[in-house]
């Protein structure tokens, strides 16, 4: 992995990450109290998850156009 494409997805992932905070204060009666505690893991989720999904994204990109 070089050092843009996990720029790129952590930026991403923080872009999922402010609406989950948002969702999250709206619904403090669901989650009930220490619900912030779970917020940095919905973020590095959401990285991860963007990260994931631009590497197969570009795995794939250069599989179709090597078979040309």
């Amino acid at each position: 992995m070089k050092g843009k494409t996990i720029f790129i997805s952590l930026v991403l992932g923080l872009i999922l990450w402010i609406p989950a905070v948002q969702y999250a204060c709206n619904q403090r009666a669901v989650f009930g109290i220490g619900s912030e505690i779970l917020l940095p893991f919905m973020f590095v989720g959401g990285a991860y998850f963007m990260l994931d999904v631009f590497e197969t994204v570009k795995d794939r990109y250069w599989y179709y156009r090597k078979k040309k």
